[in-house]
């Protein structure tokens, strides 16, 4: 798997806990509230870690994102 930068890090990191707590994936919105960013930014990381082989996605379809493997702190 290629690295992985900070901001996608902590991104995956979130996205595991959010599942363990909550048992289901966030939305593109959960993950931009809790970063205060943008839902297109928030789309971008997640487009980003899904090239990289991080997380899987359904494209169209919401709260479809799962890990691939545990790699959080693996960049």
């Amino acid at each position: 798997m290629r690295p992985i930068t900070e901001c996608q890090e902590q991104t995956l990191l979130f996205i595991e806990t959010f599942i363990q707590n909550e048992h289901y994936p966030p939305s593109i919105r959960d993950i931009a509230a809790n970063f205060q960013i943008s839902p297109k930014a928030a789309f971008d990381r997640i487009f980003g870690l899904t090239q990289k082989g991080y997380i899987k996605t359904q494209y169209g379809k919401a709260r479809t994102i799962t890990l691939a493997k545990k790699q959080v702190g693996k960049a």
